[in-house]
């Protein structure tokens, strides 16, 4: 078998397979060795022994693989936890993918193929050569003579066959067994002086070839049961005897058929030539009827062979007749032998026999008729009249079978003076069709008394039995109200309460009684009966697509007039399904046709975007406002799940700023993206007024009282957790949650808070709608649009289980159509025309509480050390205390602990870049991310190990030879982030494997951080590079982030690494430099 990443994959356990390649390429694997052998069924089968090491442990695992050559199968097994506690899911663990990724990868299968395909190369050479030579040394062998004698007892069955062999005259075959050896085995076999059997220079001609086999075969039969009974001769037979048993007999005749073969009779001392023919006996039978008796003679008496009288000796030939034939003979075999060939019976008594024989000798037996019995022969080609009844609830079937004037009911025991040739194989065939659908014959005629049996016979049967001949209906019958369905009308419109209706009409069932049709329909059954006592069929095509449609927008919305009312929201599945669901009449009112059509067509809708906006706004963007806008025109809400870096943030701050006029919205975000987004609205739409609910709580409520002043609040997922008391009594005319899988797992606190919160309309903004499991994305649709895709349960019975676990692609089906229009999702590959070639991104992060008061106390400290340190030494004597400050004020902001051992208060920022990567990833980009400082990327190192994430590492102390060698590896391999020091990898570095590069800290010079930025920025890459900025809110990051801004050339002259320059800080007083720190 071939072994490939596909097929590793799906034996892999959930998560195994990229763990496995890791380990691969961590070169964990310690021993290897690869072989084959034959198991007990000579079958080859590959072998694989390893030994792999814990990436995580001082320890090892045992593996074993086996698998087939060329009969594929594949068995497994690890001493792992992992694998054992799986044991019985035929799953392998991470160890078992790397060793068979190293099977594949070191090219131990690919010497394996080579070694086949040599193999069958020279297999395929010797048996041509084999077989051209052993055609070609058949014709100069010498052919032999094979004479064959059988001899039977005149008086029983019992006899045997006898043979001979030789080339110019033939020799008696004294034992069977020895003689199938020798043709078998080529070995030579003497038989006297004169001649000696060699099938290396004989050979036997075509038409011996046939009874060689069956020798060879009773020969091996023969040895097996002698070797069973330890060589007695108990065994019936002699050696050069072939016994003649019924089945023997018949196998060697049949086989002989068009060859002469030698014949006698045990006793008699002359053998004598026979021809086998398989043919009929030319034999002549005489019938004559008089008052008193009929005679029934034959011309002759051939002798039958076997026990069944199937073969007879004839003259000089042995014949195997045909059925019918063999059957008269063998019954006219009974005709005494003392008689003459003739038989004589009472006329009374030899009646019910020639109804049954004369018609059998047609074709099969010359016959002579004469006497009375001519007049009473029908020879008529049968017609069937069939009649159908109904007596009650039970299908009465009568037939009748005409041969001229002759009629037979094959329910009644026939009796004529007339004798009848009779077609009894299509008499059989009208009783069989009958029988299959379940009728029983008994006197009163074939009966079917089962609803469903009665249903069938009306739907698929009478449509065959019409073929079988002319049918007749009864009144009862033709009145038997079972229907099928002649077509179906739906209609969709807009009701007066603004719902969906969709009725349905049946022209043979009244409106009442639809609904118990449907439910019908949906338990599968075949008809339905109304309650006039009318059978419906419901094997329709325009009706099978009614039962997972009524399920896919609410059963439980069936009205009992068969019409259903949904939310309006249902009005794309709907229509889709309708369309291709097979219903030729649908039919949709104006106010449904305009809803579809602005949902399909949004990019044709015309909204005014903000003013602000307009001009910034990428084509993309825009199709996503109107979406926003046609949603919720709709009163619908909907997923936005573009992939990160496409500006989902700018599209929802379009809609709410041309939504404001409405009412108040709520966006909910990660803490580490709250101030991003005021940022962001201040930045792009500043007559948007929003206001960040955070800090403590008497902070959180005094902003609260103050709501009613601003379009946009904006909170975080914990604090509305912790608010959700003050939110009781608030209502939103919007609301947005950002990074929208923070709610996947349905039953947590903050999902809950989250769908709490009162909302006209609600968005979900995210880039990975699914993780894990479908059950991520119902908890989201139940946050956007409550009860559309029904209740948790309810949806893992449509489509979570059905999908999961039986691939069930009609519910993939459903599903999609279901939530495709309320999700809107673009990659950046099928907008690059559109965007950039580089996207950059500033994500403002609020530090921890512990980070917080560990920055401003440093702060207050070194104001006031750096007051003296400049009053007493002068401003340009302490710019390295002063640029010392600054440095130990943004290690804050990062993390405290890359400087603090005993720091435990955490770091916003690791929050942040744990959110970020969660969704960079899970869209297969490899990221760089750079820091000025290598404490830092130490633990970022460590975050990234516990999150189980692939990375590559760089940093001052890497060796020269070894920085290209990592680069390659990872623009190459699986590695999913490359953390790297910004002075040891800033410039000199080719990383186009990248697509998204991260700056955890601003770094003082702006043109710096385009060069390390330009490490994936530059030819060779295919992809939009997205520049993602971490600054810490509120802090010295800020400060530099503006000043990078306005005044690049400044920040680049007084904070130049060339501290012994007389301008560095020159252009800037202490006063502008104090401002960096508050």
């Amino acid at each position: 078998m071939r072994i490939n990443e596909e097929f590793i994959q799906e034996i892999a356990q959930r998560g195994a397979f990229e763990k496995g390649k890791n380990y691969y390429s961590k070169d964990l694997i310690i021993f290897f060795d690869f072989g084959i052998f034959k198991n007990k069924f000579q079958e080859d089968i590959g072998e694989i022994s390893a030994v792999v090491e814990s990436d995580k442990f001082a320890t090892t695992y045992e593996i074993e693989v086996n698998f087939g050559i060329y009969s594929g199968g594949i068995n497994y097994s690890c001493d792992c936890p992992a694998y054992k506690e799986a044991y019985g899911s035929s799953r392998c663990c991470k160890h078992i993918v790397a060793v068979l990724l190293k099977y594949i990868y070191d090219g131990h299968q690919e010497k394996l193929e080579k070694k086949i395909k040599l193999k069958q190369e020279v297999q395929v050479v010797n048996d041509m050569f084999r077989f051209l030579d052993n055609n070609t040394s058949n014709i100069s062998k010498v052919p032999l003579k094979f004479d064959i004698t059988l001899k039977k007892h005149k008086t029983d069955n019992k006899g045997y066959f006898e043979f001979k062999v030789g080339t110019d005259r033939t020799y008696v075959v004294k034992n069977i067994i020895d003689f199938a050896k020798a043709i078998k085995n080529k070995k030579p076999l003497g038989y006297g002086s004169s001649f000696i059997l060699d099938m290396n220079k004989q050979r036997f001609q075509d038409a011996d070839l046939k009874i060689i086999d069956i020798i060879l075969e009773y020969a091996e039969i023969k040895a097996d049961i002698e070797a069973m009974m330890f060589y007695s001769r108990k065994f019936q037979g002699t050696d050069k005897r072939l016994i003649a048993s019924n089945s023997m007999l018949i196998k060697m005749l049949k086989a002989l058929t068009g060859k002469v073969i030698n014949f006698s009779f045990i006793g008699q001392e002359t053998n004598y030539p026979v021809k086998v023919v398989s043919e009929n006996l030319p034999i002549k039978i005489d019938i004559n009827e008089s008052n008193e008796e009929i005679a029934i003679s034959k011309s002759d008496d051939p002798i039958a062979l076997d026990k069944e009288k199937t073969i007879y000796l004839y003259n000089d030939k042995i014949y195997i007749p045909n059925k019918e034939q063999a059957l008269i003979l063998g019954a006219l075999d009974y005709i005494p032998k003392s008689s003459n060939n003739k038989l004589r019976v009472k006329k009374d008594q030899g009646e019910s026999l020639l109804k049954v024989m004369i018609p059998r000798l047609d074709n099969n037996i010359e016959v002579n008729i004469t006497g009375e019995i001519k007049d009473r022969i029908i020879k008529e080609e049968l017609t069937k009249e069939i009649y159908l009844d109904k007596v009650g609830g039970t299908i009465v079937v009568n037939i009748v079978f005409n041969y001229g004037v002759e009629k037979i009911n094959p329910l009644k025991l026939y009796e004529s003076d007339f004798i009848v040739y009779r077609d009894l194989k299509q008499e059989k065939s009208i009783i069989n069709r009958l029988e299959a659908l379940g009728f029983k014959g008994n006197s009163q005629g074939f009966l079917l008394d089962d609803e469903e049996s009665i249903i069938k016979f009306v739907e698929e049967g009478i449509e065959g039995i019409k073929n079988e001949g002319q049918v007749f209906y009864s009144d009862a019958f033709k009145n038997m109200k079972i229907h099928k369905i002649s077509s179906i009308k739906s209609s969709v419109r807009i009701n007066n309460e603004d719902l969906l209706e969709i009725s349905f009409d049946i022209p043979e069932v009244d409106k009442k009684e639809l609904k118990g049709v449907f439910e019908a329909l949906r338990e599968k059954k075949r008809y339905y009966k109304l309650k006039d006592g009318a059978i419906i069929i419901l094997d329709n095509k325009e009706l099978s697509a009614l039962p997972d449609f009524i399920d896919n927008v609410g059963g439980n919305k069936l009205l009992s007039n068969g019409n259903m009312v949904v939310a309006k929201n249902n009005i794309l599945y709907v229509n889709e399904t309708m369309n291709t669901s097979g219903i030729k009449s649908y039919s949709k009112d104006e106010a449904v046709n305009k809803i579809i059509k602005n949902i399909k067509e949004v990019n044709e809708l015309d909204f005014e975007i903000p003013t602000s906006l307009e001009k910034i706004m990428r084509e993309y963007q825009k199709v996503g406002f109107r979406w926003f806008k046609t949603l919720a025109v709709y009163g619908m809400g909907g997923i936005l799940a573009d992939e990160m870096g496409l500006g989902k943030t700018l599209q929802s701050i379009a809609f709410l700023a041309s939504e404001k006029e409405k009412g108040k919205s709520l966006v909910v975000a990660p803490t580490s993206l709250i101030y991003n987004w005021e940022q962001e609205i201040i930045r792009f739409c500043p007559e948007l007024k929003a206001i960040v609910i955070a800090g403590d709580k008497k902070s959180r409520l005094e902003a609260i009282k103050e709501m009613d002043y601003y379009d946009v609040i904006i909170t975080s997922y914990p604090t509305l957790t912790k608010d959700m008391e003050i939110y009781e009594d608030i209502s939103f005319e919007y609301m947005i949650i950002d990074e929208a899988q923070k709610i996947k797992n349905r039953d947590t606190l903050t999902t809950k808070a989250v769908k709490d919160i009162k909302a006209k309309i609600r968005f979900a903004l995210t880039g990975t709608p699914i993780e894990n499991s479908l059950t991520e994305l119902w908890s989201i649709f139940d946050f956007v649009m409550p009860g559309y895709i029904f209740s948790h349960r309810r949806f893992s019975e449509l489509y979570e289980v059905p999908i999961i676990k039986n691939g069930d692609n009609k519910a993939l089906d459903n599903l999609n159509k279901k939530i495709k229009p309320f999700i809107l999702r673009r990659l950046k590959s099928e907008v690059i025309k559109e965007l950039p070639e580089k996207i950059e991104k500033r994500l403002y992060v609020d530090m921890t509480k512990e980070q917080k008061k560990l920055y401003f106390a440093y702060v207050k400290h070194i104001q006031g050390e750096l007051d003296d340190e400049v009053k007493e030494k002068g401003f340009n004597n302490s710019k390295i205390k002063i640029l010392a400050a600054l440095t130990r004020l943004r290690q804050i902001c990062c993390d405290p602990a890359s400087f603090l051992d005993d720091y435990k208060g955490g770091s916003g920022k690791y929050e942040a870049l744990s959110e970020v990567l969660a969704e960079v990833l899970a869209g297969n980009h490899k990221v760089l991310l750079f820091s000025q400082f290598t404490s830092v990327l130490k633990n970022i190192e460590k975050l990234l190990t516990k999150n189980k994430i692939t990375y590559k590492y760089l940093d001052g102390s890497t060796k020269s030879q070894e920085r290209l060698k990592i680069v390659d590896e990872f623009n190459n391999d699986d590695s999913q982030v490359f953390l790297i020091s910004l002075k040891a990898g800033g410039t000199g570095l080719n990383l186009t494997g990248a697509d998204v590069v991260i700056h955890f800290d601003p770094w003082w010079n702006p043109s710096v951080e385009n060069q390390a930025t330009d490490r994936a920025h530059r030819i060779g890459q295919k992809n939009t590079v997205e520049v993602i900025k971490l600054i810490s809110k509120g802090t010295i990051e800020e400060k530099i982030e503006k000043l990078q801004r306005k005044k690049t050339e400044v920040i680049k002259n007084v904070l130049d690494e060339d501290l012994n320059s007389n301008n560095v800080l020159s252009s800037m007083s202490y006063e502008e430099i104090k401002d960096l720190f508050l």
